[in-house]
Protein backbone atom coordinates (compact mmCIF):
# COMPACT_ATOMS: atom_id res chain seq x y z
CA UNK A 1 0.00 0.00 0.00
CA UNK A 2 1.45 3.37 -0.94
CA UNK A 3 1.79 6.19 1.53
CA UNK A 4 -1.28 8.28 2.18
CA UNK A 5 -1.13 11.85 0.93
CA UNK A 6 0.78 13.88 3.47
CA UNK A 7 1.18 17.52 4.40
CA UNK A 8 3.78 19.05 6.71
CA UNK A 9 2.72 18.74 10.38
CA UNK A 10 1.86 22.18 11.78
CA UNK A 11 3.59 21.42 15.09
CA UNK A 12 6.00 18.77 16.35
CA UNK A 13 5.03 18.45 20.01
CA UNK A 14 4.96 14.65 19.70
CA UNK A 15 8.08 14.24 17.59
CA UNK A 16 9.83 10.97 18.41
CA UNK A 17 6.63 9.14 19.41
CA UNK A 18 5.87 6.10 17.25
CA UNK A 19 2.27 5.00 16.80
CA UNK A 20 0.81 1.97 15.04
CA UNK A 21 -2.77 2.28 13.77
CA UNK A 22 -4.31 -1.16 13.23
CA UNK A 23 -7.86 -1.95 12.14
CA UNK A 24 -10.72 0.09 10.77
CA UNK A 25 -13.04 2.92 11.73
CA UNK A 26 -13.24 6.69 11.60
CA UNK A 27 -12.65 7.06 15.35
CA UNK A 28 -9.46 5.03 15.05
CA UNK A 29 -8.31 7.05 12.03
CA UNK A 30 -9.05 10.34 13.79
CA UNK A 31 -7.04 9.33 16.87
CA UNK A 32 -4.13 8.48 14.57
CA UNK A 33 -4.55 11.77 12.71
CA UNK A 34 -4.25 13.75 15.94
CA UNK A 35 -0.95 12.02 16.68
CA UNK A 36 0.34 12.47 13.13
CA UNK A 37 -0.62 16.14 12.85
CA UNK A 38 1.19 16.83 16.13
CA UNK A 39 4.43 15.35 14.87
CA UNK A 40 4.32 11.68 15.87
CA UNK A 41 5.36 8.99 13.39
CA UNK A 42 2.15 7.10 12.59
CA UNK A 43 2.07 3.92 10.52
CA UNK A 44 -1.38 2.91 9.32
CA UNK A 45 -1.62 -0.87 8.93
CA UNK A 46 -4.44 -1.48 6.45
CA UNK A 47 -6.17 -4.77 5.62
CA UNK A 48 -5.53 -6.33 2.18
CA UNK A 49 -7.48 -4.30 -0.37
CA UNK A 50 -7.23 -1.15 1.73
CA UNK A 51 -9.22 0.49 4.48
CA UNK A 52 -12.97 0.61 3.58
CA UNK A 53 -12.87 4.37 4.30
CA UNK A 54 -10.88 4.75 1.06
CA UNK A 55 -14.22 4.33 -0.73
CA UNK A 56 -16.24 6.65 1.49
CA UNK A 57 -17.73 9.81 -0.14
CA UNK A 58 -17.02 12.59 -0.81
CA UNK A 59 -14.81 11.33 -3.62
CA UNK A 60 -12.14 13.32 -5.45
CA UNK A 61 -10.36 12.58 -8.72
CA UNK A 62 -6.58 12.39 -8.20
CA UNK A 63 -6.04 11.12 -11.74
CA UNK A 64 -8.19 10.60 -14.85
CA UNK A 65 -10.60 7.73 -14.29
CA UNK A 66 -9.63 7.34 -10.62
CA UNK A 67 -11.73 8.29 -7.61
CA UNK A 68 -10.60 8.25 -4.00
CA UNK A 69 -12.12 9.40 -0.75
CA UNK A 70 -11.35 12.96 0.28
CA UNK A 71 -12.61 11.97 3.75
CA UNK A 72 -10.01 9.20 3.99
CA UNK A 73 -7.28 11.51 2.68
CA UNK A 74 -8.04 14.05 5.41
CA UNK A 75 -8.04 11.37 8.12
CA UNK A 76 -4.71 10.06 6.80
CA UNK A 77 -2.68 13.28 6.65
CA UNK A 78 0.93 12.87 7.74
CA UNK A 79 0.64 9.09 8.15
CA UNK A 80 2.55 6.32 6.41
CA UNK A 81 0.46 3.42 5.16
CA UNK A 82 1.16 -0.23 4.42
CA UNK A 83 -0.75 -3.49 4.08
CA UNK A 84 -0.93 -5.30 7.41
CA UNK A 85 0.72 -8.65 6.78
CA UNK A 86 1.62 -10.51 10.03
CA UNK A 87 5.33 -9.90 9.49
CA UNK A 88 4.90 -6.19 8.81
CA UNK A 89 2.57 -5.74 11.77
CA UNK A 90 5.05 -7.40 14.13
CA UNK A 91 7.92 -5.28 12.78
CA UNK A 92 5.95 -2.06 13.27
CA UNK A 93 4.71 -2.99 16.74
CA UNK A 94 8.24 -3.89 17.85
CA UNK A 95 9.34 -0.26 17.49
CA UNK A 96 6.05 1.47 18.47
CA UNK A 97 5.21 3.30 21.68
CA UNK A 98 1.44 3.18 21.16
CA UNK A 99 -0.93 0.78 19.41
CA UNK A 100 -4.30 2.20 18.39
CA UNK A 101 -6.25 -1.03 17.93
CA UNK A 102 -9.50 -0.84 15.96
CA UNK A 103 -9.76 -4.48 14.96
CA UNK A 104 -12.97 -6.45 15.57
CA UNK A 105 -13.49 -7.26 19.24
CA UNK A 106 -12.96 -10.98 18.63
CA UNK A 107 -9.50 -10.32 17.18
CA UNK A 108 -8.56 -8.00 20.02
CA UNK A 109 -9.45 -10.73 22.53
CA UNK A 110 -8.21 -13.79 20.61
CA UNK A 111 -5.43 -15.75 22.39
CA UNK A 112 -3.01 -15.64 19.44
CA UNK A 113 -3.64 -12.10 18.18
CA UNK A 114 -5.16 -10.30 21.15
CA UNK A 115 -3.87 -7.93 23.76
CA UNK A 116 -2.55 -10.56 26.14
CA UNK A 117 -0.24 -11.91 23.44
CA UNK A 118 0.78 -8.40 22.39
CA UNK A 119 1.56 -7.39 25.98
CA UNK A 120 3.71 -10.48 26.41
CA UNK A 121 5.63 -9.75 23.21
CA UNK A 122 5.86 -5.97 23.73
CA UNK A 123 5.63 -5.15 27.47
CA UNK A 124 6.31 -1.43 26.98
CA UNK A 125 3.65 -0.96 24.30
CA UNK A 126 0.65 1.17 25.32
CA UNK A 127 -2.48 -0.42 23.82
CA UNK A 128 -5.55 1.74 23.17
CA UNK A 129 -8.52 -0.40 22.18
CA UNK A 130 -11.25 1.30 20.10
CA UNK A 131 -14.59 -0.40 19.46
CA UNK A 132 -18.27 0.45 19.25
CA UNK A 133 -19.21 -0.77 22.74
CA UNK A 134 -15.99 -1.83 24.46
CA UNK A 135 -14.45 -5.22 25.12
CA UNK A 136 -16.87 -6.21 27.87
CA UNK A 137 -20.50 -5.70 28.81
CA UNK A 138 -23.85 -6.64 27.24
CA UNK A 139 -23.30 -4.71 23.97
CA UNK A 140 -19.79 -6.02 23.32
CA UNK A 141 -20.71 -8.23 20.36
CA UNK A 142 -23.30 -5.91 18.80
CA UNK A 143 -22.79 -4.86 15.19
CA UNK A 144 -23.16 -1.10 14.89
CA UNK A 145 -22.88 2.02 12.79
CA UNK A 146 -22.21 5.57 13.91
CA UNK A 147 -25.96 6.30 13.83
CA UNK A 148 -26.91 3.20 15.84
CA UNK A 149 -24.27 3.94 18.46
CA UNK A 150 -25.35 7.57 18.84
CA UNK A 151 -29.00 6.53 19.08
CA UNK A 152 -28.14 4.18 21.96
CA UNK A 153 -26.19 7.03 23.57
CA UNK A 154 -29.34 9.17 23.71
CA UNK A 155 -28.26 11.70 21.08
CA UNK A 156 -30.96 11.12 18.45
CA UNK A 157 -34.46 10.78 19.86
CA UNK A 158 -35.04 14.49 20.53
CA UNK A 159 -33.46 15.77 17.31
CA UNK A 160 -35.32 16.82 14.17
CA UNK A 161 -38.79 17.85 13.03
CA UNK A 162 -41.73 16.63 15.09
CA UNK A 163 -43.67 15.35 12.07
CA UNK A 164 -40.88 13.19 10.65
CA UNK A 165 -38.56 10.45 11.96
CA UNK A 166 -35.57 11.43 14.06
CA UNK A 167 -32.61 12.88 12.21
CA UNK A 168 -29.84 10.31 11.75
CA UNK A 169 -26.87 11.91 9.96
CA UNK A 170 -23.87 9.59 10.02
CA UNK A 171 -20.28 10.19 11.10
CA UNK A 172 -20.59 12.45 14.11
CA UNK A 173 -19.66 10.10 16.94
CA UNK A 174 -16.18 9.33 15.62
CA UNK A 175 -14.69 12.58 16.97
CA UNK A 176 -15.47 12.04 20.70
CA UNK A 177 -14.15 8.48 20.46
CA UNK A 178 -10.98 9.49 18.62
CA UNK A 179 -10.29 12.38 20.98
CA UNK A 180 -10.87 10.17 24.03
CA UNK A 181 -8.48 7.55 22.66
CA UNK A 182 -5.87 10.23 21.93
CA UNK A 183 -6.20 11.65 25.46
CA UNK A 184 -5.85 8.20 27.05
CA UNK A 185 -2.74 7.48 24.97
CA UNK A 186 -1.16 10.79 25.98
CA UNK A 187 -1.86 9.99 29.64
CA UNK A 188 -0.16 6.62 29.23
CA UNK A 189 2.88 8.19 27.58
CA UNK A 190 3.05 10.93 30.22
CA UNK A 191 2.91 8.39 33.06
CA UNK A 192 6.33 7.02 32.12
CA UNK A 193 5.31 3.51 33.21
CA UNK A 194 5.44 0.24 31.29
CA UNK A 195 2.78 -0.51 28.70
CA UNK A 196 -0.76 0.32 29.76
CA UNK A 197 -4.11 -0.71 28.35
CA UNK A 198 -7.15 1.53 27.76
CA UNK A 199 -10.54 0.43 26.46
CA UNK A 200 -12.32 3.19 24.50
CA UNK A 201 -15.97 2.59 23.69
CA UNK A 202 -17.48 4.91 21.07
CA UNK A 203 -20.78 4.53 22.90
CA UNK A 204 -19.32 5.58 26.26
CA UNK A 205 -17.48 8.52 24.71
CA UNK A 206 -20.75 9.80 23.22
CA UNK A 207 -22.87 9.15 26.31
CA UNK A 208 -20.78 11.88 27.97
CA UNK A 209 -22.18 14.36 25.43
CA UNK A 210 -25.70 13.50 26.59
CA UNK A 211 -25.04 14.51 30.20
CA UNK A 212 -26.98 17.78 29.79
CA UNK A 213 -30.03 15.93 28.45
CA UNK A 214 -29.74 13.45 31.32
CA UNK A 215 -29.86 16.27 33.88
CA UNK A 216 -32.87 17.86 32.15
CA UNK A 217 -34.74 14.57 32.61
CA UNK A 218 -34.87 15.25 36.35
CA UNK A 219 -35.74 18.96 36.06
CA UNK A 220 -39.22 20.17 37.00
CA UNK A 221 -41.67 20.97 34.26
CA UNK A 222 -42.83 19.12 31.14
CA UNK A 223 -40.75 16.09 30.08
CA UNK A 224 -38.05 16.55 27.48
CA UNK A 225 -39.25 15.69 23.98
CA UNK A 226 -38.58 16.30 20.30
CA UNK A 227 -39.98 19.79 19.79
CA UNK A 228 -38.89 20.47 16.23
CA UNK A 229 -36.41 22.58 14.31
CA UNK A 230 -34.91 25.46 16.32
CA UNK A 231 -36.43 24.14 19.54
CA UNK A 232 -33.82 23.33 22.21
CA UNK A 233 -34.97 22.94 25.79
CA UNK A 234 -34.82 25.07 27.85
CA UNK A 235 -33.55 28.08 25.84
CA UNK A 236 -35.73 30.04 23.43
CA UNK A 237 -35.21 31.68 21.05
CA UNK A 238 -32.19 29.64 19.95
CA UNK A 239 -31.54 28.47 16.41
CA UNK A 240 -30.88 29.60 12.83
CA UNK A 241 -33.38 31.74 10.96
CA UNK A 242 -33.52 33.10 7.39
CA UNK A 243 -33.03 36.81 6.75
CA UNK A 244 -33.43 38.94 3.63
CA UNK A 245 -29.93 37.74 2.79
CA UNK A 246 -28.23 34.92 4.67
CA UNK A 247 -29.13 33.19 7.93
CA UNK A 248 -28.84 34.41 11.52
CA UNK A 249 -27.87 32.24 14.49
CA UNK A 250 -29.69 33.37 17.64
CA UNK A 251 -29.28 32.58 21.34
CA UNK A 252 -31.42 34.52 23.80
CA UNK A 253 -31.28 33.27 27.38
CA UNK A 254 -30.96 35.93 30.10
CA UNK A 255 -33.62 38.55 30.95
CA UNK A 256 -31.36 41.32 29.59
CA UNK A 257 -30.84 39.45 26.33
CA UNK A 258 -34.58 38.94 25.97
CA UNK A 259 -35.32 42.64 26.55
CA UNK A 260 -32.60 43.68 24.10
CA UNK A 261 -33.84 41.18 21.53
CA UNK A 262 -37.37 42.57 21.76
CA UNK A 263 -35.99 46.11 21.42
CA UNK A 264 -33.95 45.08 18.38
CA UNK A 265 -37.10 43.78 16.69
CA UNK A 266 -39.17 46.79 17.68
CA UNK A 267 -41.38 44.56 19.84
CA UNK A 268 -40.80 46.01 23.31
CA UNK A 269 -44.31 45.04 24.40
CA UNK A 270 -43.25 41.38 24.32
CA UNK A 271 -40.63 42.01 26.98
CA UNK A 272 -43.31 43.30 29.34
CA UNK A 273 -45.51 40.21 29.14
CA UNK A 274 -45.04 37.90 32.16
CA UNK A 275 -45.83 34.79 30.12
CA UNK A 276 -42.61 35.33 28.12
CA UNK A 277 -40.41 36.16 31.13
CA UNK A 278 -38.36 32.95 31.16
CA UNK A 279 -36.85 30.75 28.47
CA UNK A 280 -39.04 27.70 29.32
CA UNK A 281 -42.14 29.90 29.09
CA UNK A 282 -41.02 31.25 25.73
CA UNK A 283 -40.31 27.73 24.48
CA UNK A 284 -43.91 26.73 25.25
CA UNK A 285 -45.02 29.69 23.09
CA UNK A 286 -42.45 29.11 20.33
CA UNK A 287 -44.98 28.95 17.47
CA UNK A 288 -46.57 32.24 18.51
CA UNK A 289 -43.24 34.04 18.93
CA UNK A 290 -41.71 32.74 15.69
CA UNK A 291 -44.80 33.88 13.80
CA UNK A 292 -44.13 37.38 15.15
CA UNK A 293 -40.41 37.77 14.60
CA UNK A 294 -39.91 35.47 11.59
CA UNK A 295 -41.27 38.02 9.08
CA UNK A 296 -39.35 40.83 10.81
CA UNK A 297 -36.03 39.03 10.32
CA UNK A 298 -36.73 38.90 6.57
CA UNK A 299 -36.65 42.70 6.38
CA UNK A 300 -32.85 42.96 6.91
CA UNK A 301 -29.74 41.02 6.02
CA UNK A 302 -28.06 38.71 8.50
CA UNK A 303 -25.10 41.10 8.67
CA UNK A 304 -27.34 44.05 9.53
CA UNK A 305 -29.02 42.10 12.33
CA UNK A 306 -25.65 40.83 13.55
CA UNK A 307 -24.16 44.32 13.78
CA UNK A 308 -27.21 45.68 15.58
CA UNK A 309 -27.11 42.71 17.95
CA UNK A 310 -23.46 43.38 18.82
CA UNK A 311 -24.36 46.87 19.97
CA UNK A 312 -27.03 45.40 22.23
CA UNK A 313 -24.80 42.57 23.53
CA UNK A 314 -27.04 39.85 22.11
CA UNK A 315 -25.22 36.61 21.14
CA UNK A 316 -25.98 36.52 17.42
CA UNK A 317 -23.90 35.12 14.56
CA UNK A 318 -24.07 35.19 10.79
CA UNK A 319 -24.34 31.58 9.63
CA UNK A 320 -21.54 31.18 7.08
CA UNK A 321 -21.52 29.10 3.95
CA UNK A 322 -18.52 26.83 3.56
CA UNK A 323 -17.02 29.34 1.10
CA UNK A 324 -17.49 32.10 3.70
CA UNK A 325 -15.87 29.94 6.37
CA UNK A 326 -12.80 29.19 4.27
CA UNK A 327 -12.38 32.87 3.41
CA UNK A 328 -12.84 34.13 7.00
CA UNK A 329 -9.75 36.18 7.96
CA UNK A 330 -9.65 34.83 11.51
CA UNK A 331 -9.40 31.25 10.20
CA UNK A 332 -6.86 32.19 7.56
CA UNK A 333 -4.74 34.06 10.09
CA UNK A 334 -4.74 31.13 12.51
CA UNK A 335 -4.09 28.52 9.83
CA UNK A 336 -7.29 26.64 10.63
CA UNK A 337 -7.57 25.23 7.10
CA UNK A 338 -4.91 23.70 4.88
CA UNK A 339 -4.78 22.63 1.26
CA UNK A 340 -5.01 18.87 0.77
CA UNK A 341 -3.41 17.45 -2.36
CA UNK A 342 -4.30 14.01 -3.64
CA UNK A 343 -2.64 13.48 -7.00
CA UNK A 344 -3.87 16.32 -9.19
CA UNK A 345 -6.87 16.98 -6.93
CA UNK A 346 -6.86 19.77 -4.33
CA UNK A 347 -9.31 20.72 -1.62
CA UNK A 348 -9.31 22.67 1.62
CA UNK A 349 -9.90 20.97 4.96
CA UNK A 350 -9.46 21.64 8.71
CA UNK A 351 -5.90 21.17 9.92
CA UNK A 352 -6.98 19.00 12.88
Amino acid sequence: MSDAQRTAPPVSALAGIRVAELGEGAGLAYAGKLFADLGAEVVKLEPPGGDPLRRMPPLVTPAPGVQESGWFAWLSTNKRSMTATPARAQAVLAVSDVLLDGRPVAEQLAPATGHAALRAAHPNLHIISLSWFGLSGPYRDFAATDSVMRALAGLVKNTGPVERPAMMPDYQGFAPQGLTAFTAALAALWSGTAGRMFEISAHDANVVIAEYQAVITFAPGPPEQRRGVNRWHPTFPMGCYPCREGWLGITVLTPDQWRNWCDLLGQNDLAEQPRFATSPQRLESADELEALYGPILLTRTAREWFEEGLRRRIPLVMVPSMADLLAEPVHQGRGAFATMRLGTAEFRAPVI
